[in-house]
């Protein structure tokens, strides 16, 4: 049996990687605004975790260049993804800045790396 360490390298990228979209797909925007229907988005914002959060998932950057997961506030880069993590649990707010947001021109969106990762996942 491989050691865990192991199995993270070798499948953890193919298992991500295939569900990536054709970004040719898409149309972006630049807005300050939130946009749900944006399959990916990465905006400068000012985001708060609150007090309570026992470990926080976003990571910052502290001034010895350690990286850190803080409460408080701070500005910072944060993803879609991110921003909706933050939202769903209810453990802080994002104030977005500027943003860039890819919105899908079609419904179905292509999955180019979805066959050639999975045959990498089988081996």
């Amino acid at each position: 049996m491989s050691p865990a360490y192991d199995y993270d390298l070798v499948s953890s990228f193919p298992s991500v990687a295939r569900d990536l979209v054709d970004i040719r797909y898409c149309d972006w925007i630049e807005s300050s605004e939130y946009q749900p229907s944006a399959i990916y988005g990465y905006v400068k914002c000012e985001v708060t975790i609150y007090d309570w959060v026992i470990v926080s998932p976003i990571i910052k950057e502290d001034e010895d260049g350690s990286l850190i997961t803080p409460t408080g506030t701070w500005e910072t880069y944060l993803t879609k993804g991110e921003i909706d993590f933050v939202n769903k649990w209810e453990i802080g707010e994002v104030k977005i800045l500027d943003g860039w947001w890819s919105i899908p021109k079609t419904k179905e969106l292509p999955k180019p790396l979805a066959e050639p990762m999975d045959k990498r996942r089988t081996g």
